[in-house]
């Protein structure tokens, strides 16, 4: 009866862990595998299985189950008017009972955990996910505010260029506008300079009078010096003459570099 009784134990106790048990519904908890988490996540979910299976209460309840149906057989046993072979029926029986109270007791506590764990890792996805959510909306508001930063600065240096470029513009008008003065003042003083060579030559002709010997010429364009010179040549000794008196007008102007004299006779 020891013997026996300690067979009936060992088949009614809890999972070894050397043999893992495996549930009905595996299949139904491979469906629910999340592919995010990387491989090396197995290991750890096994041992985290045996650790919270290896102290569930159902275990508890479980073996005082087989405990109370060992001493039904040992009452079956030593109870009179009960064959012997009568009584082996019923205790192989009670031991089948136990038996399937122990896989099913082990099986639904599996499923129990695989379903915690499924729930914690679901969990910790759905709270990556939010994560990366925020993170990323995060991200588009900086890209939101960083375009927008780039439009404004964009359009304040397309103003900077436009006022550039008016200014650019005034200046090259500047610029054509003293161009076109400083042409108009060198045909003036070319105009000019042709009109004193003009006085020059009409008073050096022998026809004019002698009164244009007085005369100035004052151009416009810059003061004038009027010099009188009177040469005197000495009278020969057997002249009766009177001795030849010749003027010259020169004119110089004093800052130009070009010198221009005029001799009127």
């Amino acid at each position: 009866m020891t013997d026996v009784a300690y067979k009936e134990r060992s088949a009614f106790s809890g999972p070894s862990s050397g043999e893992p048990q495996t549930p009905h519904h595996s299949k139904q908890a491979m469906l629910t595998v999340d592919f995010s988490t990387p491989a090396a996540a197995a290991p750890p979910r096994a041992d985290r299985l045996k650790q919270m299976t290896a102290n569930h209460p159902a275990f508890d309840r479980s073996r005082l189950t087989q405990e109370i149906l060992v001493r039904v057989q040992h009452a079956l046993r030593r109870m009179p008017g009960v064959s012997g072979q009568d009584a082996n029926e019923l205790v192989t029986s009670l031991q089948e009972v136990g038996q399937i109270v122990n896989q099913e007791t082990t099986q639904l506590v599996d499923a129990l955990m695989n379903l915690s764990l499924d729930q914690e890792d679901s969990e910790q996805a759905m709270a990556r996910m939010s994560l990366e959510a925020n993170l990323a909306q995060a991200q588009n508001k900086d890209q939101a505010q960083l375009i927008h930063k780039l439009r404004t600065e964009a359009r304040a240096e397309q103003e900077k260029r436009g006022e550039a470029e008016a200014a650019a513009r005034t200046a090259l008008d500047k610029v054509d506008a003293l161009a076109e003065e400083l042409k108009r003042v060198k045909e003036s003083v070319n105009k000019t300079a042709d009109d004193l060579v003009q006085v020059g030559e009409s008073a050096s002709r022998p026809g004019s009078p002698r009164r244009q010997q007085d005369r100035r010429v004052t151009p416009s364009w810059g003061p004038v010096e009027c010099r009188q010179v009177v040469r005197r040549e000495p009278m020969a000794a057997d002249s009766t003459t009177t001795p030849i008196r010749e003027s010259e007008m020169a004119f110089v102007r004093e800052e130009d570099p070009l010198r221009l004299e005029l001799r009127l006779p």
